[in-house]
């Protein structure tokens, strides 16, 4: 297992493996903390991030198996065309942060902040998100298989071009959903008696008792 905390800067360390294209496998990583910086093509495997922060990042290419983060802060931090695969957040915040054409699959965001976060054009398999707050948080033009929410706060989310057959939402708070004009994302899905309430009255239907 590598030790980072005899690299001055871990980042760097990353970068390096990434240019003489070799994996980073088990490496743990404590309280690293960056900004505006770019990692581009690094394989990273059974990693561990802890209490590390990572703000204004920009990730391209890069692939995450079995890795852990735990406490971190990835905040408008932008992953482009990377995979996530088997890898867990956990007590996160991850305010803004954009993953654009990335594929998740496997992967488990537990009480964490994803305020304002964008999926988009990406592919998500069996990605789970529980005990989480996401305020404003878009998923545009993905595709989804086996996507879950539990115990959420979800509040003014934005589906579009996202089908939600399949998800079900009955566990979590959810209100203010956005979606296309003709509400097609949301064939499928499955919503308490309140939760279809509110998302008739957005349609224009109104309900007699």
């Amino acid at each position: 297992m590598p030790d980072t905390r005899a690299f001055a800067d871990p980042i760097a360390y990353i970068r390096s493996c990434a240019e003489a294209d070799e994996d980073i496998s088990s490496a743990e990583f404590s309280g690293v903390e960056a900004a505006y910086e770019e990692v581009y093509s690094a394989d990273l495997y059974s990693c561990k991030f802890s209490a590390c922060r990572f703000t204004d990042c920009n990730f391209e290419k890069v692939y995450f198996k079995d890795c852990e983060f735990s406490g971190c802060d990835l905040s408008n931090s932008a992953f482009s065309d990377c995979c996530f695969k088997g890898c867990k957040f956990r007590g996160c915040r991850l305010l803004g942060i954009s993953l654009d054409e990335c594929v998740c699959e496997g992967v488990r965001f537990e009480n964490c902040t994803l305020d304002y976060a964008v999926f988009s054009n990406s592919k998500l398999a069996v990605t789970a998100f529980s005990e989480s707050a996401m305020l404003s948080a878009a998923f545009i033009s993905c595709t989804q298989r086996g996507l879950s929410f539990s115990g959420c706060t979800i509040t003014k989310p934005q589906f579009t071009r996202t089908s939600l057959k399949g998800v079900d939402f009955s566990d979590s708070r959810l209100s203010s959903l956005v979606t296309s004009d003709d509400f097609s994302e949301l064939r499928g899905a499955y919503f308490t008696p309140a939760q279809a309430a509110e998302l008739a009255l957005l349609m224009g239907i109104k309900i007699k008792n």
